[in-house]
């Protein structure tokens, strides 16, 4: 899991701004240096909706995230005393803007649906580059940088100032990473 900025680029350069990120995700390594990757990017109000629905409790806040989930793999170099890994790779990857609306105190049993709240999405791929460091000697435990390059196409409702039609999406989200591997 990390954290760090995502970066829109291509037709939402303009449209969205570069915002927070937060990334999980698993590995499985059925070849000591080839991994199978399922991951989970999540961009934090990137296309600035600032709106809100009115309910009997009051106005509510509507606000977007962007999601990226890329499943493919990766090749692992591990330099001399391996301590530290080099990897790059890539796949494909399903990206989803959508808009959601923030109940106070409450949760998903909370009642609110969003009447107004819009979404948008697609398929596309990504590529993969990073270095990871090993923090003790089991090697168990990493830290390390890593930056995924998503592009793809969306196509949905309007988001903010992106506009109902098919938009090339192009994203550069790079995250500080923390890494456990099981045995």
């Amino acid at each position: 899991m990390g954290t760090g900025g995502a970066i829109p680029r291509e037709d939402l350069s303009s449209l969205m701004t570069t915002s927070p990120l937060l990334r999980v995700g698993f590995g499985y390594r059925p070849i000591r240096y080839l991994q199978a990757d399922w991951g989970l990017d999540a961009v934090f109000h990137a296309a600035g909706v600032r709106d809100f629905q009115d309910t009997i409790i009051g106005r509510l806040k509507i606000r977007d995230n962007e999601v990226m989930i890329p499943f493919g793999g990766r090749a692992i170099l591990p330099l001399p005393g391996q301590r530290v890994e080099l990897f790059g790779g890539g796949g494909a990857t399903y990206l989803h803007y959508g808009e959601s609306v923030e109940v106070p105190g409450g949760g998903e049993d909370s009642g609110f649906n969003c009447r107004t709240c819009r979404s948008r999405g697609g398929w596309g791929y990504y590529a993969l580059a990073g270095v990871n460091v090993a923090v003790e000697g089991s090697h168990r435990f990493w830290v390390g940088v890593e930056t995924r390059l998503f592009h793809g196409k969306t196509n949905g409702d309007p988001l903010g100032a992106v506009p109902p039609l098919e938009t090339t999406d192009t994203w550069i989200n790079t995250a500080a990473v923390f890494t456990f591997r099981f045995p």
